[in-house]
């Protein structure tokens, strides 16, 4: 882990610094269960970032208005939250067109989220398919 993403996750509660390295750590092992090529992770727009060659940036973040939860935010200007809310409307909590947002106390491997951090992971492969391919 580069120095400035440690220095990023030291700044947060331990909370949420437990349920952002969960994150982060799903992130990283579903771009390498499917092969998605090298993850490139960063700060950017003060928020942990990562894509891979063929997807859609993720962020990631915790803010002390919403203590118990994190988000994972897609890019605006795709249909990534769009689909994940006709395709699980219940499952997630969503702000906007950019914004899930996670309970602390709930960060896993449930298929839903592992299922849509894939797709976004791989968004430029799927823009084009109904629904996404999902």
């Amino acid at each position: 882990m580069e120095e400035s993403i440690e220095s990023k996750l030291n700044t947060y509660p331990q909370s949420a610094k437990s349920a952002l390295l969960q994150l982060r750590k799903l992130i990283l092992q579903i771009a390498k269960l499917e092969s998605l090529g090298p993850v490139s992770e960063s700060i950017k727009w003060e928020q942990l970032s990562y894509s891979c060659p063929k997807g859609s940036p993720l962020r990631i973040d915790w803010y002390p208005d919403s203590p118990q939860t994190i988000s994972l935010f897609c890019h605006c200007q795709t249909k990534l939250i769009a689909t994940f809310k006709e395709v699980y409307p219940s499952h997630f909590q969503y702000l906007g067109n950019r914004e899930i947002l996670l309970p602390i106390s709930q960060i896993s491997a449930k298929p839903e989220l592992a299922h849509c951090i894939s797709v976004a992971l791989k968004y430029h492969q799927v823009k084009n398919k109904p629904l996404l391919g999902l």
